[in-house]
């Protein structure tokens, strides 16, 4: 009778816990009807000013501004929403361990630094919203940029299985950006209201009607690298988390909203809507040829291209492509068909990179940075990422360069005058970009060259170039001017903060002493 009893008990626990959700962090929740919450069809967030033309009135409705969805991942975040107090314990117990071996090395300028650039991102720019998502400004700039905002939370991702602050944060922004997506999967940078900058402007300008912005959206000039942000965070989020509570049916329409459109894409001339005023022919772009390859109207740094086929922002589809088949066979085992179509496009790009966007020079075979597919092609870098010089970091290879002969050529090109944005002085060397002026180097560049490079001496030399280039303030720029580094571009720049202290946490291990510790930078 005991036996039987016990039995019986261990079935009936067994069928109560089948009723119940058990997530990673320890809610649990029995399964339920989707229910949404008020935000739920929400069209209209601010009055329509008087005097917009009815074609144009739906520039200024807040359809799909919130997430609406009443699922564990929401309830997860309001459970520990009013309890957040940045930076959180796992980001100050990580400045305290590397301060603890930077200071060990005689490395105190370079603690501060850190102390200073890794939670500056939580620190500045993280607001959490009431729909459970997450806005990210990208610093002095008010604005949420897709491509920055993933960039800025990448250094906590490592952090992420132990503490539920940065995991409602990196949710909250992985649902921001699916929000963004659909409302336009061309924008590159977003914001909640029209009037972000407290100026008093509740109506759009022609410029802004003509360029294709909206009250949500700031700018609607198409990036191709944008698109690869969202499909990297939640990537490198779904590693760490080792879990599929988030990837449910919202995450899949705006994966397949991205690769059917880098497939229109392909075919831009033919297929695709999209134009901008200031591309050529009545805001189509300039003439292109087939390639394979899928097509771009702006570089990373936000400047036009000056051919649309842009191999560095081609290879980073092919990479999150790739890290995508990876989550569609854990987290969606239905959805073969789907699978096959994302590795074919990948397989298509990769190929069309190899055939069109490789070019001889000086007897060496190199990646060209854009090409039109029509024989025309630019040799430079720019620093931003997506770059060539970023290919290893984000993880680009390819059957077609099996022994890195090409990728090898083409560092050897973009590092020296053969690019005309290198720049180089006793003080500092590096990649700039038409963003900025001439003779200013952009330390994103030279944190990439640190964490692309194998040899310890030379991480430690770009390391000491840009604790010695900070410009006094203990931060990362924009740009510095290769003759005075406390001429710099953009004071509050969270994406190369982010990105300096992720370049410290990878190479604390081999960082080197130095015979002295500077305190403020060479100018």
């Amino acid at each position: 009778l005991k036996v039987a009893t016990a039995v019986l008990f261990v079935f009936v626990l067994l069928v109560f816990l089948s009723f119940l959700d058990v997530n990673r962090t320890g809610f649990y929740t029995a399964p339920e009807k989707t229910t949404y919450t008020n935000d739920h069809g929400m069209e209209w967030l601010f009055t329509l000013p008087p005097g917009v033309e009815e074609s144009e009135q739906w520039r200024y409705k807040s359809k799909d501004l919130y997430w609406s969805k009443n699922d564990t991942i929401f309830r997860k975040f309001h459970g520990y929403k009013d309890s957040v107090d940045l930076p959180n314990h796992s980001v100050r117990n990580e400045i305290t361990r590397v301060c603890a071996t930077l200071q060990q090395k005689n490395r105190g300028h370079l603690c501060s630094m850190f102390t200073k650039c890794y939670p500056n991102t939580l620190e500045t720019t993280v607001s959490l919203l009431h729909d459970g998502t997450t806005f990210v400004i990208t610093g002095d700039i008010p604005l949420m940029w897709l491509r920055d905002s993933s960039a800025q939370v990448h250094p906590y991702l490592p952090l992420l299985s132990s503490d539920p602050t940065l995991q409602i944060i990196v949710e909250g922004l992985i649902r921001r950006q699916i929000q963004w997506i659909k409302i336009d999967p061309y924008a590159a940078s977003f914001r909640m209201k029209l009037d972000y900058k407290g100026v008093g402007k509740n109506m759009l300008t022609d410029w802004d009607i003509q360029s294709g912005r909206t009250i949500h959206v700031s700018m609607h000039n198409y990036e191709i690298d944008s698109l690869c942000y969202f499909l990297r965070l939640s990537y490198h989020y779904w590693l760490e988390m080792k879990e599929c509570a988030l990837f449910e049916d919202e995450w899949l329409d705006t994966a397949k909203r991205i690769v059917n459109l880098w497939i229109v894409e392909q075919h831009h001339d033919k297929q695709s809507s999209y134009t901008y005023p200031t591309l050529p022919n009545e805001g189509k772009g300039m003439p292109i040829c087939y390639t394979g390859m899928t097509w771009g109207a702006y570089r990373p740094s936000d400047d036009v291209v000056l051919h649309h086929f842009s191999i560095p922002s081609n290879m980073f589809v092919v990479v999150v492509l790739r890290h995508l088949e990876e989550i569609l066979e854990s987290c969606y085992p239905v959805e073969e068909q789907f699978k096959q179509k994302v590795r074919s496009l990948g397989q298509q790009i990769d190929d069309a990179i190899a055939e069109h966007g490789v070019v001889t020079v000086g007897g060496k075979k190199v990646y060209a940075y854009e090409v039109n597919g029509c024989g025309d092609y630019v040799l430079m870098d720019d620093a931003n990422v997506p770059s060539l010089l970023s290919m290893d970091y984000l993880g680009y290879h390819t059957k077609h360069d099996a022994s890195g002969t090409i990728k090898r050529n083409t560092m050897e090109l973009i590092l020296s005058p053969a690019n005309p944005f290198f720049f180089t002085s006793e003080f500092i060397s590096g990649i700039g970009s038409p963003h900025t002026a001439p003779g200013y180097v952009w330390p994103m560049s030279i944190i990439i060259q640190a964490l692309t490079s194998n040899d310890k001496q030379t991480v430690n030399r770009l390391i000491n170039m840009l604790e010695d280039n900070d410009g006094g303030t203990g931060f990362m720029h924009e740009s510095v001017s290769i003759r005075n580094s406390r001429q710099f571009t953009r004071d509050w720049f969270a994406w190369a903060n982010s990105l300096f202290a992720e370049l410290i946490l990878i190479s604390l291990d081999d960082i080197e002493p130095r015979e002295s510790d500077p305190f403020f930078s060479l100018v």
